[in-house]
């Protein structure tokens, strides 16, 4: 957190440049989408594409520019851990949209569920509902609906043409908790400082 605060203003050039960075990452993501459509391709030519289930996600997001920061990936804010998660399958309503809190932890036993395989007790994730009746009973006021922690040990690394290089105090647990009205983050550093935002609003409450 201190690094992040003590952060200076971007100016024009700066902000200019992290623009041209956004814009390439978009170009190098052009080779995503045509390996998407050549699998659905392949799929829908051998008959398999309407029993078959695809998810789309990614490993992480990424921030360029907010808060201050230079291009990177490190931090535990929405920019960084807010991950697409698309699927699509039998029984899948086309165009649906869920705000269920979910992690890739709840991936291994959904896939397993598709299968009809068994659960491992061991396991820390839940089965992600795909199906719109699953998704009804499936409230905000379960608790694994309710909240996902999020951790990181070691360094944060900047990257783009103003970059900052390594920053070595970039440890910190995190707790998002999500219901139908409250949207919090909160964050302990090995700093010692703490973090609090309510998304829900646009201030952030910072305890030192």
């Amino acid at each position: 957190m201190s690094w992040i605060s003590s952060l200076p203003q971007q100016d024009q050039a700066n902000v200019d440049s992290n623009d041209h960075f956004y814009r390439n990452r978009l170009r190098a993501l052009q080779a995503v989408d045509e390996i998407i459509d050549g699998v659905v391709n392949k799929l829908s030519d051998a008959g398999l594409l309407d029993n078959t289930y695809i998810f789309y996600s990614s490993d992480n997001g990424y921030h360029i520019g907010q808060h201050r920061m230079q291009p990177g990936k490190e931090c535990g804010f929405e920019e960084d851990v807010n991950v697409p998660l698309i699927v699509r399958g039998p029984g899948v309503t086309k165009g649906q949209v869920t705000d269920t809190v979910t992690t890739h932890t709840d991936l291994a036993p959904t896939f397993l569920s598709l299968v009809g395989g068994d659960i491992r007790s061991d396991f820390d994730g839940s089965i992600i509902p795909l199906q719109a009746s699953a998704l009804e009973s499936y409230t905000l006021q379960q608790a694994k609906a309710e909240h996902v922690n999020i951790e990181y040990w070691g360094f944060a690394l900047a990257e783009g043409e103003f970059d900052q290089g390594m920053i070595l105090n970039n440890t910190y647990k995190a707790l998002r908790l999500i219901g139908r009205d409250y949207n919090l983050y909160y964050s302990v550093w090995c700093s010692g400082e703490h973090e609090l935002y309510d998304l829900n609003v646009s201030f952030a409450l910072a305890l030192l």
